[in-house]
């Protein structure tokens, strides 16, 4: 095996080295190819000029030059001196020039969609980034983003945090599909990890409500992932074949993982075919921080017993070790040149996921849980996609999309030295039609469609007692056969108003309806049946200004919603020691209203300045508070005696902060940059929001050269007191550190991290790091997990 990938790679390497005969001009920030792009070769006193095609490629009728030149309007000049530059010359990247107005629209899941969607904050990490940074999972490739935060209550998991928000109000997106079903929960959510971040190509990150074209949830930002698609041949008579080999490996979980994906296609259709296999160990902390964090124990049965065993390295935290498998199969037809077709089935599995946090919990001295873990989680996601270009007054293009997912999650626990073992299902059918037209316009375009999503909830609940395996039903998670549904249509338009003037404006309604039986539920509540049905408009509209050659001034408002689910309105679960979640028939959706001011620009040759100030006001705030049923404050749950809480409306609340990005470039090949984010946010009643992150920020210094590049860079995060913790995390005392007074609070912290990459050819990519270099012992903001220590880490990309 090992001997295969060795010849592998070095036949990939030998054919880039000599047989190349072609340069490939990329976006420096993105890493896509840029087309029509007039490279200039200069030779014995005179010249010839190329163009790029539209996969950014330039054929060189020979190899020998003195010199090149790449010109392009959006771009900064660059030229290569054959004899003096040491730079590889067969892909070129080119730095984007800041005065180019945005290209439009936020959709994430076309190509012609740039990142910066005119008015509104969007910023898109790129395969360079993964490359650089080689995430472990989908949350870890969402942190690359300076703004975006991820919390973690175990290994198996990854919660972004943007501008606020979290979990159930925030958008996931692959290929244009929602991922949000009716179960995303208001708690910190891990279903991002579900995705393949090795197939992942780029992800476009919307910042501010995005109800507009996606309808509910969109409150806080969308995530939108574009996974790689089937390449067709570029000539009729001749079978493309190509793949990609990804094989990793780290310190600090033992990490094994690799992933290879085969294209093999003809002029009419193609197929791709993809396989990622993940096995994570128990994660090590780091040696110099808090004793806190230790894991000094943990349990272990045998038999029936269970018995608490003296951890041996109290730095290794059993048990967080899990493993995952991605397969995809796609498929790609082009009947014609007005037609294409995509298909998709991918298929997700792990093994169990135990979620560490709540096997850290105690009670009376001892450990609270022998057993806490998510079940395997299985997604299935079929997706077809039909565009057509038309020639008709009313519309330019015409896309239909249509997906089916499946989605199974289970929770398993058992308390120590109980041996009832309970384990509650859930399974979620999801269907979503969306069709939508695209109107070329003389001075923009126009976007409108109908779009509707109907989701059936499954959930049942079993114990059993273990040492004489009967089996008997106990309460489910969710009601039984619950749906929830939405229908909608909308509209965007963008419009350039003048050469420097860009002006974008949307309007949504949607319609949603939920259900939820409850006269099977193993508790008495005074309904037997919940119904939901609400409306709501959202709209959007913004400006974004060349104010001089050098920059940009934008101003985005817009508005969003997000409707209740059945996780908030039918859910019956523990949500922390003492507490228990009950349903709540008069929660209303809430809605917020976003105003954001941005700056984007040049100050002098060198340094570039981006930064946002944003607001957010919200009605109907849904929050977790104390409730009471049937006039009971009190639940017995699990044969314990709980206090009832409930998801609740609050009056408003507002959120409001600023992101700053900087960029000074000593020269071509020395940069250095820095990011800082810092917000506020809490309800009219002066309650602070659970998701609204504490100061955060990244400062780097980045050496680039055209097959090199390596950053060594910092992260911080700020500390926030108990007064400024949410009243949800104050009752985590086994998540935080005691201050001085024995309160939970979450300290500050930094960490070192060296990366880089190394390009041996156009095939052949090489990625290493030290991550966490001075071993802290930390935890990020709300996370139930250490985070890992020193931690070395190595990888191989490689396309055939």
């Amino acid at each position: 095996m090992l001997k295969g990938i060795i010849s592998l790679l070095l036949v990939a390497l030998s054919a880039q080295l000599f047989a190349q005969d072609k340069i490939e001009i990329l976006d420096a920030e993105s890493g896509l190819a840029i087309d029509r792009v007039q490279v200039v070769i200069y030779k014995d006193g005179g010249f010839k000029a190329l163009q790029s095609d539209v996969n950014g490629q330039v054929k060189l009728p020979d190899k020998e030059f003195d010199s090149l030149h790449f010109i392009h309007p959006a771009y900064l000049d660059k030229r290569i001196d054959r004899e003096k530059s040491s730079e590889s010359w067969w892909v070129v990247y080119l730095e984007p020039a800041v005065s180019q107005l945005p290209d439009f629209v936020f959709k994430g899941y076309s190509k012609k969609k740039t990142p910066n969607a005119g008015p509104a904050k969007i910023e898109r990490i790129t395969q360079r980034d993964v490359n650089l940074y080689a995430p472990q999972t989908s949350a870890d490739l969402l942190g690359i983003n300076d703004h975006v935060f991820i919390q973690k209550s175990q290994l198996g998991g990854g919660s972004p945090m943007i501008r606020g928000f979290s979990a159930n109000s925030v958008l996931l997106v692959v290929d244009g599909v929602r991922i949000n079903n009716a179960i995303f929960r208001e708690g910190n959510l891990h279903n991002v990890i579900l995705i393949d971040p090795n197939l992942v190509v780029e992800t476009d990150l919307l910042f501010g409500p995005g109800s507009v074209i996606h309808g509910s949830d969109a409150l806080g930002g969308v995530f939108a992932f574009q996974t790689r698609k089937p390449a067709l041949s570029d000539q009729a008579n001749k079978m493309l074949y190509k793949g990609n080999l990804v094989l990793k490996g780290s310190s600090a979980n033992r990490e094994n993982s690799w992933h290879v994906d085969f294209n093999i296609g003809k002029d009419k259709w193609a197929s791709l075919s993809s396989i990622s296999i993940s096995n994570f160990n128990d994660l090590r902390m780091g040696a110099y921080g808090p004793d806190f964090y230790l894991r000094p124990e943990f349990v272990e049965t045998r038999g029936f017993t269970d018995t608490v065993i003296t951890n041996p390295d109290p730095r290794i935290q059993y048990f967080t070790a899990y493993s995952q498998i991605n397969l995809a199969q796609k498929f790609r037809f082009r009947p014609d040149s007005l037609t294409l077709i995509d298909f998709q089935t991918t298929y997700t599995t792990s093994s169990p996921v135990p979620r560490y946090d709540r096997l850290t919990q105690y009670r009376n001295g001892i450990p609270r849980y022998a057993t806490w873990q998510y079940g395997p989680q299985n997604w299935l996601f079929n997706a077809l996609n039909y565009k057509r270009t038309l020639h008709h007054k009313l519309a330019s293009e015409f896309e239909l999309k249509a997906s089916w997912q499946n989605i199974q999650e289970s929770r398993e626990e058992r308390r120590f030295g109980d041996l009832e073992f309970q384990r509650r299902t859930e399974n979620v059918q999801f269907f979503n039609v969306n069709l939508e037209f695209e109107k070329d316009l003389p001075k923009g375009v126009l976007f409108y469609g109908i779009e509707q999503i109907w989701n059936l909830v499954k959930s049942k609940g079993l114990a059993t007692i273990l040492d004489s395996n009967i089996s008997f039903p106990i309460s489910s998670r969710y009601p039984d056969g619950s749906t929830w549904g939405s229908s909608a249509a909308y509209l965007m338009l963008k419009s350039q108003v003048s050469r420097k003037v860009q002006f974008t404006g949307g309007l949504r309604y949607t319609h949603v309806y939920l259900e939820a039986p409850f006269e099977n539920s193993a508790y008495s509540f005074y309904f037997d049946n919940l119904r939901l049905e609400k409306g709501a408009f959202n709209a959007s509209a913004g400006l974004d200004v060349q104010t001089g050659r050098q920059s940009n001034l934008s101003l985005h408002l817009a508005t969003g919603f997000r409707a209740p689910n059945i996780d908030d309105i039918g859910k019956i679960f523990d949500s922390e020691p003492g507490k228990v979640v009950v349903p709540n028939s008069d929660l209303q959706p809430e809605y917020v209203y976003s105003a954001d001011l941005g700056y984007r620009g040049r100050i002098g040759s060198s340094f570039r300045l981006q930064a946002n100030v944003f607001v957010n006001y919200l009605e109907k705030v849904i929050t977790r508070g104390n409730f009471s049923l049937n006039g009971a404050d009190s639940l017995n749950y699990n044969g314990e005696l709980l206090q009832i809480q409930s998801l609740i409306n609050n009056e408003s609340g507002l959120i409001y902060g600023i992101e700053l990005n900087g960029r000074y470039l000593f020269n071509p090949r020395w940069q250095a940059e820095g990011a800082l984010n810092y917000m506020q946010g809490e309800t009219s009643e002066g309650i602070p929001f659970r998701h609204v992150t504490p100061l955060f920020g990244k400062l780097a210094v980045n050496y680039v050269q055209s097959q090199l590049k390596l950053t060594l860079y910092g992260l911080v995060q700020g500390e926030l007191s108990y007064d400024e913790l949410a009243p949800s995390e104050q009752n985590k005392p086994d998540l935080y550190l005691p201050d001085a007074n024995g309160l939970p609070y979450a300290p500050s912290w930094w960490t070192l991290n060296l990366k880089g990459t190394y390009s041996m050819s156009k095939s052949l990519h090489l990625s290493s790091g030290i991550e966490n270099i001075l071993n802290k012992r930390y935890r990020p903001y709300s996370s139930g997990i250490t985070a890992p220590g020193l931690n070395f880490y190595f990888g191989i990309r490689t396309a055939f």
